[in-house]
This record gives C-alpha cells, structure tokens and sequence, in this order.
C-alpha cells in the first residue's frame, strides 16, 4: 500500500474538519439496531482543546457496559492521533469480565477503519 500524504487525504475527505479549540464535543456515542454501541472519534488532539473528553468518555464507556451493549465499535476513519485517548479506552476494555475471553476481535489495519470487539 502506498503511503497516502496528508493533503491527499484531505483532498479525498478523508479527514473530518473539526476544531478541538471550540470547547464542544469532538465524540459521538450512538447505538445500532442491534444495540451495538458506536463510538466515533474523528480525533484525538485534544491538548489544544477546552473540551473535557475524560468527563465525557468515562461515563459513556459506563453507559455502553449498563446498557449490556452486544459489541463496541470505535469508528478512527481520519483519526491521526494525538493525545492517550486510546490508552484510556484500552484500559476499560482490559479490566472488563469479557476482555478475558472476546470471541472476536477485528481491526481493519490497512484502511484504519475502525477496531471492534465482539463478545
């Protein structure tokens, strides 16, 4: 696979404009048909932002474990990285009773699509 340049992956839309100093938001949390939560996370800079993502990530990492969600997909399409946000994430996921034993565990490596783990 050839390396893709960071304008050509704003040039294809690969990339979604969002601006970390607005103080709002920069996460989504929703829920599929079939109860899978979808956390969606266009980027993880968030030392430049006001926006407190650890207040509002933990609670919903909680709200996806009370609503006994079937699988949680992190969507990182034009996620370049940034602060430990994942660390965070990774952490939960290995203190949860599922994390011992996921009956599968899916990661789109070529695309950076998005990372799954099914119980």
């Amino acid at each position: 696979m050839e390396a893709v340049s960071y304008q050509e992956r704003r040039n294809k839309g690969l990339l979604k404009r969002v601006d970390p100093k607005s103080g709002d938001p920069l996460f989504t949390l929703r829920y599929l048909p079939n109860g899978a939560a979808l956390l969606t996370m266009p980027t993880w800079v968030m030392y430049q932002g006001k926006w407190d993502w650890k207040t509002w990530l933990n609670p919903s990492l909680d709200e996806i474990v009370e609503r006994k969600a079937p699988a949680l997909i992190v969507d990182l399409r034009g996620n370049e990285g940034g602060d430990y946000v994942g660390h965070v994430i990774l952490d939960r996921l290995q203190q949860s009773p599922s994390a011992q034993n996921p009956t599968r565990a899916w990661c789109d490596t070529a695309e950076f699509r998005s990372i799954s783990i099914l119980t």
